[in-house]
C-alpha cells in the first residue's frame, strides 16, 4: 500500500519505553513522547544500524491533533475521502479499524473478515 502519513498515539507498556522505529512516524502525541526511554531507543537503533529509525516526528498534544495534522498534510484528494487504518500495535495486526474509503476497497476480499 501507499502510505502518506503515520501517526503514533501511544507507546505500548510491553515496549518498556523502547520506541525504536519512531522515525517512521510523521506525528506522535505528547503521551507517546513522554513514555520514550531515549537511551534504550537510541541503543536499539544504533545497534540495528538504522539511526534514522530513532529520529523524532512532530509532537502534537492529543490524538485528535495528531490525526488532524496528518490528514491536513495529505493531498487534497485524499482529505475528501481519507483512507485511514487504525491498528492497536504493530504486533497485533489481526484486527483493525478502517475508514469507509478502505472498507469500500476490501469488502469483497475473501481473505478479510469484516465484523
Amino acid at each position: 500500500p501507499i502510505i502518506h502519513r503515520v501517526v503514533g498515539c501511544d507507546l505500548s507498556e510491553h515496549s518498556q519505553g523502547n520506541a525504536a522505529g519512531i522515525g517512521l512516524a510523521d506525528f506522535i502525541t505528547r503521551r507517546f513522547f513522554d513514555k520514550i526511554d531515549f537511551p534504550s531507543t537510541y541503543t536499539n537503533c544504533i545497534s540495528c544500524i538504522f539511526p534514522e529509525r530513532g529520529k523524532l516526528p512532530i509532537v502534537m498534544e492529543s490524538d485528535e491533533d495528531a490525526i488532524a495534522a496528518a490528514l491536513a498534510t495529505c493531498r487534497a484528494s485524499s482529505r475528501a475521502n481519507p483512507r485511514v487504518i487504525r491498528i492497536h500495535d504493530t504486533l497485533h495486526l489481526e484486527e483493525m479499524y478502517v475508514s469507509k474509503a478502505v472498507l469500500d476497497e476490501i469488502q469483497d476480499d475473501p481473505n478479510i473478515i469484516i465484523s
